[in-house]
């Protein structure tokens, strides 16, 4: 059981992270006008490049 101002923090928690993604994303889409990334790759992960590229890495 929660209390009422634990729900409603909650939920404005969820309801501006969902404002937020939607604002990037609009962000992102303006800035790749004319790229061929889409805005759906956004929440796709990204793989780190295993080699290293450096010789202050090693």
């Amino acid at each position: 059981m929660t209390c009422q101002g634990c729900e409603a923090r909650r939920e404005w928690m969820i309801k501006h992270a969902r404002q937020a993604k939607e604002r990037m994303q609009r962000v992102l889409m303006s800035l790749g006008v004319g790229t061929k990334q889409s805005v759906d790759s956004i929440d796709q992960p990204v793989s780190a490049d295993q080699q290293r590229t450096d010789s202050t890495d090693q």
